[in-house]
């Protein structure tokens, strides 16, 4: 990773809704672990761009998600999700995306999630070139951020 990569760090504890039967935290939870690290990332993103954490890109939809469990994350853990820009293309944005254990540093979850930013018609919309120079602050190489 460049010296110069951006990596956000959203800090979240589990809560117990969070948990299955067993205690441990439900796989489909990941993902909105994934989403509060891209919202935080975006809004860093927009606040550098604009000067208002409320203005920015525009919209962004989920168009493919994947995530591999490596260790169960329990009830009041306290996780760490990274989130980084691993690939920036005319409309779509990839996240690079890893949940770890705050104690221990124990990666739980590696993601990726790609987004396209559209209109409001739904429609696939080229990224504003004003905005790649800000988006490419938190720009890693595919698995380079990997623990």
């Amino acid at each position: 990773m460049g010296e110069s990569a951006r990596v956000v760090r959203s800090h979240l504890r589990v809560r117990f809704a969070e948990t299955d039967a067993q205690g441990i935290v439900y796989y489909g939870n990941y993902f909105v672990y994934f989403e509060v690290g891209r919202v935080d990332l975006l809004r860093e993103a927009r606040a550098a761009q604009t000067g208002d954490p409320g203005g920015g890109i525009g919209g962004l939809v989920v168009v493919h998600a994947e995530c591999d469990y490596r260790a169960p994350a329990r009830f009041d853990d306290e996780l760490v999700v990274e989130t980084w820009i691993d690939h920036i293309g005319r409309t779509s944005l990839g996240f690079g995306q890893r949940v770890v254990r705050a104690r221990d540093e124990v990666e739980l979850a590696v993601g990726r999630v790609t987004c396209v930013h559209v209109g409001p018609d739904g429609r696939p919309l080229p990224i504003p070139e004003s905005w790649r120079s800000v988006l490419e602050r938190y720009r890693v190489p595919a698995g380079a951020a990997r623990g």
